[in-house]
């Protein structure tokens, strides 16, 4: 059966494609060359590998995005490795992240912080 007589059907066009997001091994190496969406990508990944319960993953991912200066990734690295292996280890991440600019990390480190001289953290 033939459509109705009326107007020309017009074919809509697709709207153009977009670059395909950032693979895992591109985030991989996107760090090293300064790429900052990747670098946040890379930290969601890693954020993701952690609540999946791969924590070597994790790690290995937050690593990468901390050593591109990345704050928010110092400080998630902090807290893993503090999870994983207790505050002493942690303590150079979460200093890290406060140099940064991290204002969480930098609580650490006032008076009465865990990890201030006078705290009880393992600097005190």
């Amino acid at each position: 059966m033939k459509a109705p007589p009326g107007p020309a059907r017009r074919r809509i066009a697709a709207p153009p494609r977009r670059a395909p997001p950032h693979s895992p091994r591109d985030l991989g190496r996107a760090p090293a060359a300064g790429d900052a969406r990747a670098v946040r990508g890379l930290r969601t990944l890693a954020l993701t590998a952690r609540a999946e319960g791969r924590p070597d993953a994790a790690e290995r991912m937050l690593r990468q995005a901390a050593e591109a200066g990345d704050a928010e990734s110092m400080w998630e690295l902090g807290r893993l490795v503090e999870h994983r292996r207790g505050l002493r280890e942690a303590e150079p991440w979460f200093r890290m992240a406060a140099d940064h600019g991290h204002t969480v990390a930098k609580r650490l480190f006032r008076p009465g912080g865990a990890l201030h001289r006078d705290g009880a953290g393992p600097t005190g």
